[in-house]
C-alpha cells in the first residue's frame, strides 16, 4: 500500500519525467532523452514499434527532421500506483510542428493551428535512475488535415 505523501511525490516524479522527455525531445536532444526509458523501453509512435534506446534514439530522426520546429504542450497527466515500483499515466498533449526546410530559424516561427492533439499511454517502472518510461504508447485523437 502507497501512503498519500509517497503518492504525491510518485506523481509528482512521473509528470516531470513526462514533461522532461517533451522538452528534450523539442531540442532535439535524443541522447538525453533515451535516458528517461528504461534499458528495453519501447515507444509505439506514428504506428511503428522502437525498441531499446539505440532504436528509440534513431526514431527521433524519422519522427521529426532536424529542419522542423516543434513543441509539446503537456496538458495533463492522470497516474495509477500499481505497487511502489510500478504505475501507468495518460498524458494529454498538444504538439506544434513548423517546417520550412532549413535548419536555422528566425524564433518567432509563423503559428498555423495544432499539427496534432493525443495521448501518451505509459506504463513507468522504478529504477535506480528513478522512475523511466518501459512503454510508451502515443494515441492521436485530433490532426491537422493535410
Amino acid at each position: 500500500m502507497v501512503g498519500i505523501a509517497e503518492r504525491r511525490d510518485i506523481e509528482h516524479d512521473i509528470a516531470a519525467v513526462i514533461v522532461k522527455l517533451a522538452h528534450l525531445g523539442d531540442q532535439k536532444d535524443a541522447a538525453h532523452a533515451v535516458e528517461l526509458f528504461t534499458a528495453a523501453g519501447s515507444w509505439k509512435r506514428g504506428g511503428v514499434d522502437y525498441a531499446g534506446r539505440d532504436q528509440l534514439r534513431d526514431s527521433y530522426a524519422k519522427v521529426a527532421p532536424a529542419t522542423a520546429v516543434v513543441r509539446h504542450c503537456v496538458l495533463g497527466t492522470a497516474v495509477e500506483i500499481e505497487g511502489p515500483d510500478r504505475a501507468t499515466a495518460i498524458t494529454y498533449y498538444c504538439a506544434f510542428r513548423y517546417d520550412e526546410d532549413t535548419v536555422t530559424h528566425q524564433l518567432p516561427v509563423p503559428l498555423d493551428v495544432p499539427f496534432a492533439m493525443g495521448e501518451w499511454h505509459d506504463r513507468f517502472e522504478r529504477t535506480r535512475e528513478g522512475w523511466r518510461i518501459a512503454r510508451r504508447q502515443t494515441v492521436r485523437v485530433f490532426q491537422r488535415r493535410a
